[in-house]
């Protein structure tokens, strides 16, 4: 169908989290949706699919500021996307206390293929367009 691209655009794929840890293991940070989150410092935002008990907002599972590169960003196998990240910039998942300056390997397991091209062409096209802009 002609709008299905504007469709993909607009929907948030499922996507499983993960962290490599210091053991070389990736742990699960939980399930949750993904997007991009533009304005002053892109960001890719994966939020929990349910609130935690008591509470009304969905957690934030990771918030990861947009690279000015698009190689940072690597496509595994048919549906894994991963890219190497700061701890501690923004997203519980890599929030790790005086770890900020660290680097630390994520990645995002899509639920779906198709979800996991669409979420990477426009990573890295949005990638492009903000190391165009100076990474501004």
């Amino acid at each position: 169908p002609e709008n299905a691209d504007a469709q993909d655009e607009e929907k948030h794929w499922r996507v499983k989290v993960y962290r490599l840890n210091d053991e070389g293991q990736w742990d699960d940070r939980g399930t949750g949706s993904v997007q991009l989150a533009a304005g002053v410092a892109p960001t890719i935002l994966v939020l929990s699919e349910t609130a935690r008990r008591g509470e009304k907002a969905r957690e934030t599972l990771l918030a990861s500021r947009l690279a000015a590169d698009a190689d940072a960003y690597a496509k595994q196998g048919e549906n894994i996307i991963t890219w190497d990240t700061r701890r501690g910039d923004g997203g519980s998942a890599l929030h790790d206390e005086g770890a900020a300056l660290e680097s630390a390997c994520v990645a995002l397991s899509f639920q779906e293929k198709r979800g996991c091209d669409d979420v990477f062409a426009r990573l890295r096209a949005a990638a492009a367009t903000f190391a165009e802009r100076g990474g501004r």
